[in-house]
C-alpha cells in the first residue's frame, strides 16, 4: 500500500465489486424476465424488484422521501407519550456529565444529572456525588466540548487540569466512560488516565486500559442502555409506516467495511420490493463531502436530518429499520441503535456484530442481499410480531439503562442495591401443570399461592392464573418487562388471534374486558388501590371488566398475544406461543404423519439453544425455496433452559414437515449424541445437518440438492461464510478440487486424498448426502465430543466413491460467542476433546492414515489449536488443564516433535512429573 493511502483504500474494490456484482445480478433478472421467468425469493431474478413496479414505484413517479416522513406527522402527533415504568427508581444520587445527547438521554430521569461545561463546573463542586465523563466529541448542546477529543486543544487542557482535578480534591469520584472503543482509544486514553474508574464499551479493552491506566482502581465493561422515555413500544402496534428505513451517517472512508455490508443491506431491502427511506445526517451537503456522501445509486432513496424525538417516535410506529455497526469484532461494542429500535417494538436487520449474534438472535444479521431479501420475503406476521416481541422482552430485561446507571454508581463505590421486581402467582385451582410452568419460567420460578393471602402477599407483581389456561416460559418475564416501560397498574396480555390482537397491544386501555388470567397486577408498596381491585376481581367472573379498572383510578396496558392460550386442544395458530404438550423422549419422528413428497432431511442438534433455533436456524429454512421438500428434524439433547423445548414443541406443531426427538434432561456434553439420532431417524433420500445458531444462505440447500439429483455423486460440498470479527468465505471446493481427480464433472477420491488434503477440516454442515450410502457406513460421531462433525466428514471422504461441488456459500457459521475465551476455556473444554481423539487415533490407525496423520496434521493442529487455548486457561486451572492436553498428544502414540514451542511443552510436563510424584511421596 502506497504511504499516503488509508486502510479504507485497500476496501474500496470490495465496495466497487459489490456495486458491479448487483448490476450483473439486475441484469440477468431483466433477460429472465424478458423471457418469461418468473423471481422466486431470493433468487436472481428477485434483484430486479426495484426496477419493476414495487413498493418504490413512488420515487419513479416523483415522490420523495422527505415527503413520504413529513406526511407521516399526524401519525407521530397522535402517538401516546411515554413513560419510565415501575419497575426501576431512579437513583438519587448527583452526577455531574461531560457527554454528548446520545449518552445524556440515555440516562435522562434516571440520576439527578448536571451537565458540567469549562463555564459552570465551580458552581458545582460542593453538589456532585459523582463525575462522570463520557467520550465526547461536541458535547450536549454541540458545542462546549468541541474539540475535547483532541489532544493540545484548550477544553482538553481544561478537563485534564482544571475539572478533573478539582473534583478530586473534593474526594469526588471521577469515572470515565469510553463509548468509543476500541477505535478511538488512542484518542481519549489520555483522559482516562486521569480518572479514578474506567468503563468501556468494549469487553476487549479492559486489560488495555488496566495496563495504560495504573491509577483506576477498577475497570470494566458498560454496554449500552435503553431509556423508556425515549426509546418506548408504547404506541407502536399497529405499525403504522411500511418504511424500511435507516437514520445515520454513511462514512464511506472512516468505516469502509460497514460501507460494503450496508450496501449488501438496501441491497436485499430493494431486492425484496420494500419501501426504502434513508434519513441522511449529513444531507446538508448535497453529497459533496466524499466523508459522507452515499453512493449515487442510493441517493434517490435518502432525505434529510430529522430531529432526535422526531426519530425517536418514527422508531415507533415503524416495523422493520435497520441498524449498521462501526464495530463488528466485539462482544459488547456496537451500535446502541440496535437496542433502541428493538425497545420501540421494531425488527431490526442489521450488519454483523459479535456481540449482536450471540445476545440478540432475533436481530436478523445481513449475509448478503439474497439472503436479506429471502429474509423479508419470507417474514410472516407473526414472526414479525414475535421476534419484536422478543426484542422487547430481552432489551428491557437485561438492557435497561437504570441498571447501567447503578453499574456506574457501584463501581464508583456507592451501594446500590436495586433487587428484580418478586414476582407471585395466585391460583384456586393449581395443578401440577400450572405450577411447573411457573417453576419453569425465564425471569425465574414463581412461587403459586392460594389467592386467600393477597392482602398479606410480599410481591411487586401478582399474576392471577387458571389452569384453564396453559402458560409459556417467557410469561412471566414479559409481564415485568412491560412494567419496566408502562407506568401502568395492570398489564393485560390479549387472548384474541394475532391479526386482532394488534388493535390491543401495546396502548393503554380505556375499556372493554380481558380475560383475568392473563393480567399481571404492580402491588409494589401497597398496590396504591391494585390490591383491593384485584380481590374484588378475583370475585368475580374470569373475564376482567376494564371500565371498572378505569373508575378505581387503575390503568391497563395492552399487551401481546404470546406465551398464554387455552390449555385444552387449540389450533397453534391461536394460542401464540402457549406451550403444546410434551412429546415424551422417543421417536416421535416416528409418530406423526408427514407431508408426502419430502426428500431432505435437516438434522438440527438443540441444547438450551431455542432462540437462536427460531431466529437463525430455522429462519434460514423457512427462506429456502425447498422448504416444502424438507424434513426438519429436531433432535433435543435433554434441555434445560424451559424455553427451547417450548420451542421446539411450537415450530412441531405449526409446521407439519418438522418433527422433533427428545433426550431426558441433562445433555451428553456435545451435538454428537443428537446428530448420530438424527441421521438413525432419517428416512428421505438425502440429508444434511445445520447447528441451531448457524444458518443456511443463498438458497444453499436447493442448489445442493439438484446437484445430488443431477449426479451420482455419494455427496455434495459447499463452501462456508465464516463470521468471527469479520467476514470471510473458506472455500471448501477449491481445496478439494486441488487434491483429487475429476471424471464427468465429479471429484474421485481415493485412498490419499485425505492426505493430500493434509487432513485439513471440512463442516458437515456445508453437505448433503445420499441417506441411504451415509447410513450404510455405520458412522458415530463421538458422544460427548467436540470437533466431532469434521473428523466426520474425513470419514466420509474417505469412503466415497463420487463427491459433487456447489462452487457458492450454502451456509454461515458463527465462530464467536458470547463471553472471552479467556473465560470459557477450562480443564472441561480439554476433557471434551479425549473421546474425538480417542476414536480419530483409533480410526486411522485401522485404515492405515495414522503415519500420514502424524507427519501433516498432528503437529500443526496440537500447537495451533491445543497449545493456542492453553495460553488462556486461568493459572488456577492450568497444571489440570495441560495434563489433559498432554493425554491427547499421546493418543497417536510415539512422536518425535520438532516445533520449538511443542517441544517446551513437552519438557515442562517431563520436568513437572517427578516434582508431581514426590508430592504424593
Amino acid at each position: 500500500m502506497p504511504s499516503n493511502a488509508s486502510p479504507a483504500d485497500s476496501l474500496v474494490p470490495l465496495i466497487e465489486r459489490r456495486q458491479r456484482e448487483l448490476r450483473e445480478m439486475t441484469r440477468r433478472a431483466d433477460g429472465l424476465l424478458a423471457r418469461g421467468g418468473r423471481a422466486g425469493a431470493g433468487s436472481p431474478a428477485a434483484f430486479a424488484a426495484y426496477a419493476r413496479p414495487s413498493a418504490n414505484q413512488w420515487l419513479l413517479s416523483g415522490g420523495s422521501v422527505d415527503e413520504y416522513l413529513d406526511a407521516l406527522a399526524p401519525e407521530l402527533d397522535a402517538l401516546p407519550p411515554t413513560s419510565s415504568g415501575r419497575v426501576w427508581a431512579p437513583s438519587g444520587h448527583r452526577v455531574g456529565i461531560v457527554a454528548d445527547r446520545f449518552i445524556y438521554q440515555s440516562f435522562d430521569g434516571l440520576a439527578r444529572l448536571v451537565p458540567l461545561t469549562l463555564e459552570n463546573y465551580a458552581e458545582h463542586l460542593g453538589d456532585i456525588d459523582v463525575l462522570l465523563i463520557v467520550s465526547t466529541w461536541r458535547g450536549l448542546d454541540d458545542s462546549s466540548w468541541s474539540g475535547v477529543a483532541t489532544a493540545g486543544t484548550r477544553r482538553r487542557r481544561g478537563l485534564v487540569e482544571d475539572l478533573i482535578p478539582a473534583y478530586r480534591r473534593r474526594g469526588v469520584p471521577v469515572v470515565f466512560y469510553s463509548k468509543e472503543d476500541p477505535p478511538n482509544y488512542e484518542r481519549f486514553l489520555p483522559i482516562a488516565r486521569e480518572c479514578d474508574v474506567i468503563l468501556t464499551s468494549a469487553v476487549e479493552k479492559v486489560e488495555d486500559y488496566v495496563r495504560d491506566c495504573p491509577r483506576a482502581t477498577r475497570v470494566a465493561p458498560l454496554k449500552f442502555g435503553v431509556n423508556p422515555l425515549h426509546h418506548s413500544p408504547i404506541g407502536s402496534r399497529p405499525g403504522r409506516s411500511d418504511l424500511v428505513y435507516f437514520a445515520g451517517s454513511w462514512l464511506p472512508q472512516k468505516y469502509p467495511r460497514r460501507t460494503a455490508e450496508g450496501l449488501a443491506l438496501f441491497d436485499g431491502i430493494l431486492a425484496a420490493g420494500r419501501r426504502l427511506g434513508i434519513v441522511d445526517r449529513h444531507a446538508d451537503l448535497g453529497g459533496s463531502d466524499p466523508r459522507y456522501a452515499y453512493p449515487p445509486e442510493l441517493r434517490s432513496f435518502t432525505g434529510r436530518a430529522r430531529g432526535h424525538a422526531e426519530l425517536m417516535k418514527l422508531q415507533r410506529i415503524s416495523d422493520i429499520a435497520v441498524n449498521l455497526n462501526s464495530v463488528s469484532e466485539s462482544q459488547t461494542m456496537f451500535a446502541n441503535r440496535a437496542l433502541e429500535l428493538q425497545a420501540s417494538g421494531t425488527l431490526v436487520l442489521s450488519t454483523y456484530s459479535k456481540g449482536i449474534n450471540s445476545d440478540y438472535p432475533q436481530v436478523h444479521i445481513a449475509n448478503s442481499p439474497m439472503d436479506v431479501a429471502g429474509a423479508l420475503d419470507a417474514l410472516s406476521f407473526e414472526d414479525l410480531r414475535r421476534a419484536q416481541a422478543d426484542g422487547i422482552r430481552k432489551v428491557f430485561s437485561d438492557d435497561h439503562a437504570q441498571l447501567r446507571m447503578n453499574d456506574i454508581l457501584r463501581a464508583a463505590g456507592f451501594d446500590v442495591t436495586a433487587d428484580a421486581p418478586r414476582i407471585v402467582a395466585l391460583a384456586p385451582d393449581a395443578d401440577d401443570a400450572l405450577r411447573s410452568a411457573m417453576a419453569a419460567q425465564s425471569a425465574g420460578p414463581v412461587e403459586v399461592v392460594d389467592p386467600d393471602g393477597l392482602a398479606r402477599l410480599e410481591a411487586d407483581i401478582v399474576l392471577p392464573l387458571s389452569a384453564d389456561l396453559r402458560y409459556g416460559v417467557h410469561y412471566a418475564k414479559d409481564m415485568a418487562a412491560a412494567f419496566a416501560y408502562a407506568d401502568a397498574d395492570v398489564v393485560a396480555k390479549s387472548m384474541l388471534p394475532l391479526a386482532g390482537a394488534d388493535a390491543v397491544s401495546h396502548r393503554f386501555l380505556g375499556g372493554g374486558r380481558q380475560q383475568l388470567h392473563a393480567t399481571a397486577w404492580w402491588t409494589a408498596g401497597g398496590g396504591g388501590g391494585a390490591r383491593s381491585a384485584l380481590v374484588e376481581a378475583l370475585s368475580g367472573p374470569a373475564t376482567l371488566d376494564l371500565d371498572a379498572v378505569g373508575r378505581a383510578g387503575l390503568t391497563t396496558y395492552g399487551l401481546d398475544a404470546f406465551g398464554v392460550g387455552p390449555a385444552a386442544t387449540t389450533p397453534p395458530e391461536a394460542a401464540h406461543g402457549a406451550v403444546p404438550e410434551a412429546v415424551p423422549a422417543t421417536a416421535a419422528v416416528e409418530a406423526e404423519p408427514r407431508p408426502a413428497g419430502l426428500t431432505l432431511s435437516v438434522i438440527v442438534p438443540i441444547y438450551n439453544n431455542g432462540d437462536h433455533l427460531r431466529h437463525k436456524a430455522f429462519a434460514s429454512l423457512l427462506r429456502c425455496s425447498v422448504f416444502g421438500q424438507m424434513h426438519v428434524i429436531l433432535v433435543d439433547d435433554g434441555s434445560t433452559d424451559g424455553s427451547t423445548p417450548e420451542t421446539i414443541a411450537e415450530l412441531e406443531a405449526r409446521y407439519p414437515n418438522v418433527s422433533s426427538y427428545r433426550f431426558p434432561p441433562g445433555g451428553s456434553g456435545s451435538a454428537s449424541r443428537p446428530r448420530n439420532k438424527g441421521l438413525e431417524l432419517t428416512d428421505t433420500e438425502f440429508v444434511t445437518y445445520l447447528d441451531p445458531d448457524d444458518e443456511m444462505v443463498e438458497d444453499g440447500y436447493a442448489v445442493m440438492l439438484e446437484k445430488l439429483r443431477s449426479t451420482d455423486a455419494d455427496f455434495v460440498v459447499g463452501d462456508m461464510v465464516r463470521w468471527d470479527d469479520t467476514r470471510g468465505v473458506v472455500r471448501n471446493v477449491r481445496r478439494l478440487k486441488e487434491v483429487m481427480p475429476r471424471k464427468q464433472g465429479l471429484l474421485i477420491p481415493d485412498a490419499g486424498t485425505l492426505a493430500r488434503l493434509q487432513f485439513n477440516p471440512i463442516s458437515i454442515e456445508a453437505v448433503a448426502a445420499r441417506t441411504e450410502w451415509l447410513q450404510g457406513l455405520g458412522l458415530e460421531q463421538p458422544v460427548g465430543a467436540v470437533g466431532q462433525d469434521t473428523f466426520f466428514f474425513q470419514q466420509m471422504l474417505f469412503y466415497a466413491r463420487k463427491v459433487a461441488t456447489v462452487n457458492k456459500p450454502v451456509y454461515a457459521y458463527y465462530a464467536a460467542v458470547s463471553g472471552s475465551v479467556v473465560n470459557v476455556v477450562s480443564p472441561r473444554y480439554f476433557r471434551k476433546y479425549l473421546p474425538l481423539e480417542e476414536a480419530r487415533a483409533a480410526w486411522m490407525e485401522e485404515v492405515g492414515l495414522i503415519e500420514d496423520y502424524r507427519r501433516l496434521r498432528l503437529e500443526f493442529f496440537f500447537k495451533k489449536w491445543y497449545l493456542r487455548k492453553l495460553a488462556f486457561v486461568p493459572t488456577e486451572d492450568y497444571d489440570e488443564a495441560a495434563a489433559v492436553v498432554a493425554r491427547l498428544g499421546r493418543m497417536y502414540g510415539d512422536y518425535d516433535w520438532q516445533d520449538p514451542d511443542v517441544r517446551a511443552f513437552w519438557r515442562e510436563m517431563d520436568d513437572r512429573a517427578p516434582r508431581e510424584s514426590a508430592a504424593r511421596v
